[in-house]
């Protein structure tokens, strides 16, 4: 009986050890203003652009996001864990 508790906390340990590293290892975003305007219409929904596309605000919010990374004012984004230690 021992020994089956001492492996079910085992295996309760590696299942931990692997969750916080999946955890850790998750992409994420640095916190970057990323101020964004459109016109829009009488729905709220952005206008159409000079190319007759429709951009969502998503889609408009990472095209800024990405603009903010490539002029170097916002850093890219990182695993979770390179934040824990900046």
């Amino acid at each position: 009986m021992r020994q089956i508790k001492a492996r079910i906390l085992a295996l309760r340990c590696a299942a931990c050890l692997v969750g916080a590293g999946w955890f850790a290892g998750q992409t994420v975003r640095p916190e970057c203003d990323v101020p964004i305007s459109f016109f829009a219409d009488s729905n709220g929904d952005p206008m159409l652009d000079e190319n007759g596309k429709r951009w969502t605000v998503h889609e408009l919010n990472e095209r800024a996001y990405w603009g903010k990374v490539r002029e170097g004012a916002c850093e890219p984004p990182s695993a979770r864990w390179r934040q824990w230690f900046s």
